[in-house]
């Protein structure tokens, strides 16, 4: 990819990745308080055309770190000739600092955390996906998606969806 990724990076991929963040925080039992996907890039984190706000306070290390990890692992699920570097750097930060926030409170050590967050995050990608395709199809059409309907996705509820234009 060239110098302006976010230009050549399709759309349909960054409301997966988000997507992901989302179902798998929602799943894990975590507050989900909102997911969107942006034309260009956030103010805070200039690599960065999406987010989910998820609330990983109170839960396990572990727990977190599968959200963290859970939009790479998605897109590389769906289609790994697009998984890119830049696109996950920023999860990947995450990962590393709730893993070694873990080990300053005893709680194991990222060698041990982290693959069983990669582990747990893989088998939720993939007993979730179908949800995860729902989420970013609706991602894709308003740009922007409450809690409150991510949960209604999930669970189902919404009626039409289609799937996204890959598989």
């Amino acid at each position: 990819m060239g110098d302006d990724w976010r230009e050549e990076y399709p759309r349909e991929f960054i409301a997966m990745h988000e997507a992901a963040h989302a179902v798998v925080g929602l799943v894990l039992g975590c507050e989900v308080e909102q997911v969107e996907i942006q034309d260009r890039a956030c103010f805070d984190y200039p690599d960065s055309v999406g987010s989910a706000r998820i609330d990983l306070t109170g839960h396990n290390s572990v727990f977190a770190m599968a959200v963290c990890l859970a939009g790479t692992i998605a897109e590389a699920t769906v289609n790994s000739d697009v998984y890119d570097q830049a696109v996950w750097r920023v999860d990947l930060e995450y990962v590393v600092r709730h893993s070694i926030n873990a080990q300053r409170r005893g709680l194991g050590t990222p060698e041990v955390a982290i693959p069983a967050a990669m582990i747990l995050c893989r088998g939720l990608v993939a007993h979730h996906l179908a949800a995860i395709r729902r989420v970013a199809v609706s991602l894709l059409e308003k740009g922007e998606l409450t809690g409150d309907e991510v949960r209604v996705i999930v669970r189902g509820e919404d009626e039409g969806r289609e799937e996204l234009p890959f598989q």
